[in-house]
């Protein structure tokens, strides 16, 4: 058995078998309905600057991204981290810590390597050897470069906002005594999540061939996957990577098939077994991660609604 004397185990117990088990607690928003306001005042604020055009800045090379949008986006960590320190919050607290990192990177790494076996199964047994192979539409190494600012930018940052502290700040405040109130929160969050994106598609359209009502589903499902799996695991790593393998260029997610070439019933029995598959990973994680001692991460998450102040 594993003996945890990390961070994490500090706040746990020792078992006489040796395994670090949890001791509940609860995790208390305590900054109100206030800095909820303020928090989303600065975000949307942000957001907005980081999509407008500004002109003789100069961009990234690689990521075609403008220096000082980059630097506005990655700002949106330091407003959490305001609204946290009012909420009397630690980011350990809501799953996020270098010590849930590896368990979460082995739990993504293991659903993809079912993922794509199951895909190359379905091809190999309809369209043949012509799907497998090299996806993403950038080369190797202006791929890994492309990761990295996408695991940055759209995995740790927009996570960090949305389910770390957003999700977690709405079930706090609805209650987490039932599905259905952890539902909504769930929920509330996808669509601030999926509103979030407008700004990019007032500055620069949508992306792609999609239709705006296109765009809007995709981002919604995609916030409630990302939500389920937090909420789940209590682990941010898991949405972070799943969501930064969403939006590689060429193909949603490390795949080494081309889904798109699959006849019509393979696609279906593809889009299953992704969710069964992501289903199965979360399950096997949970008890894993009981044994271990990292999971849960949190008893009780509880808020006020009062009208704190700012100051």
């Amino acid at each position: 058995m594993n003996i945890y004397t990390n961070e994490l185990c500090s706040r746990r117990k020792i078992s006489s078998r040796g395994v670090c088990t949890v001791i509940s607690r609860t995790v208390s928003f305590d900054g109100g309905l206030r800095t909820l306001a303020g928090f989303l005042l600065m975000t949307v604020a942000a957001l907005v600057l980081s999509r407008y055009q500004w002109p003789l800045v100069p961009t990234v090379p690689v990521i075609d991204v403008d220096v000082l949008a980059l630097l506005i986006n990655l700002s949106l960590l330091g407003i959490v981290w305001w609204a946290l320190k009012r909420e009397r919050v630690s980011f350990e607290t809501l799953g996020i810590s270098t010590t849930l990192v590896v368990p979460g990177v082995v739990a993504v790494v293991g659903f993809y390597v079912a993922l794509n076996l199951v895909a190359a199964t379905l091809a190999l047994t309809t369209v043949g050897t012509g799907a497998l192979g090299y996806q993403w539409t950038v080369p190797p190494p202006q791929a890994g470069i492309k990761f990295v600012y996408l695991l940055v930018v759209a995995g740790i940052v927009e996570e960090v906002v949305f389910r770390g502290y957003l999700q977690s700040k709405l079930v706090a405040l609805l209650g987490d005594d039932s599905r259905v109130r952890i539902g909504l929160a769930v929920l509330g969050a996808s669509a601030l999540f999926m509103l979030s994106h407008a700004p990019r598609v007032l500055f620069s359209g949508v992306p792609g061939s999609q239709s705006l009502v296109g765009y809007g589903t995709v981002l919604l499902l995609s916030g409630l996957i990302f939500g389920m799996l937090y909420e789940l695991t209590e682990n941010l790593t898991i949405p972070v990577l799943v969501h930064t393998a969403g939006n590689m260029p060429g193909t949603i997610g490390f795949l080494f098939v081309d889904v798109g070439a699959l006849p019509g019933w393979a696609t279906i029995a593809y889009l299953i077994s992704q969710l069964a598959l992501l289903g199965l990973t979360v399950a096997i994680y949970r008890r894993w991660g009981r044994g271990q001692g990292f999971v849960p991460v949190w008893g009780r998450r509880t808020g006020t609604a009062e009208l704190q102040s700012l100051g």
